[in-house]
């Protein structure tokens, strides 16, 4: 088998197609839930864009990371009291997919700055070029919150088969 992450995306490429028909655009701002994996994401995306800062209404401090007017990651707060937060923002090409899972193939801009954006080396195959964020961590209910940022950059074959170039798609506390 050449690639177990090929396969892996074309069957789930196939479920997101199905979910895709039925997927919601988001109408509002969606904040990923879990403060770690934000913080994670920003260390990620400040490796390779440059923060701006923002003032707070107190006076603090705020830097902020936007991609594609889509995705947006601010750090706040200094010393032990930093605090990081990410969000998907409304209206901007992201659609709901269903229990807190959001994908952007429809918006290349997006999904494009966002691979570009991320400091992960890809895993590479024939098909696909992918990044990956993620963070587990045990529920308080026994089992795994799963949180995931996965994007994805098409080789020629695979754009060949009608695959977007890019795409990403985040698990939100899953």
């Amino acid at each position: 088998m050449k690639s177990k992450v090929a396969l892996g995306f074309l069957l789930a490429f196939s479920i997101t197609s199905f979910a895709f028909a039925k997927a919601k655009p988001v109408l509002e701002e969606v904040v990923l839930k879990n403060s770690q994996f934000s913080k994670i994401i920003y260390q990620s995306l400040a490796n390779n864009i440059q923060a701006e800062p923002a003032k707070m209404l107190a006076g603090g401090k705020m830097n902020v990371i936007t991609i594609a007017n889509a995705f947006s990651c601010l750090e706040s707060g200094s010393g032990a009291k930093v605090k990081y937060t990410c969000a998907i923002l409304a209206d901007a090409g992201w659609n709901a997919l269903g229990s807190e899972s959001y994908g952007a193939g429809d918006n290349e801009e997006l999904t494009k700055s966002l691979y570009e954006a991320m400091s992960e080396k890809p895993e590479v195959d024939d098909m696909f070029s992918t990044k990956t964020i993620e963070l587990n961590v045990a529920d308080k209910e026994g089992g795994t919150e799963r949180n995931q940022m996965t994007c994805m950059m098409a080789s020629e074959q695979a754009q060949g088969l009608g695959l977007a170039a890019y795409t990403c798609q985040i698990m939100n506390a899953l």
